[in-house]
């Protein structure tokens, strides 16, 4: 299956590059890159690999999903404390509870 998934994939990019080369495609100018933006969005997920293995799952994931909605102009922090919540439980609900994977919930000074 991944291999099929695979090959449907690449064609779905060529067709789309092929389609962007062609010439009744329209052109449109990219617009500047928030580096800002940028930086928070990668810098989250560099802070969850390096936090994960010391901090656990669940204070990795506060901090992903905090410092990565912070980069969006709509932060508000009812919203983002919402989507904690929210996600935080559904991923011990998959990968804990659901899949059985033996990750560290908590850092090892609190316990799991």
């Amino acid at each position: 299956f991944p291999t099929v998934l695979g090959v449907i994939l690449i064609l779905l990019g060529i067709v789309i590059s092929l389609g962007g080369l062609s010439a009744r495609a329209s052109e449109e100018k990219v617009g500047k890159c928030n580096w800002l933006v940028l930086l928070l969005i990668l810098g989250s997920v560099f802070l969850f690999g390096l936090l994960m293995g010391r901090f656990g799952l669940i204070m990795a994931l506060f901090v992903l999903i905090v410092v990565s909605s912070y980069a969006s102009r709509e932060f508000n922090w009812s919203t983002t404390l919402t989507n904690v919540a929210v996600l935080i439980a559904m991923c011990v609900l998959i990968f804990v509870l659901g899949l059985k994977l033996q990750i560290q919930l908590w850092p090892s000074f609190i316990g799991n």
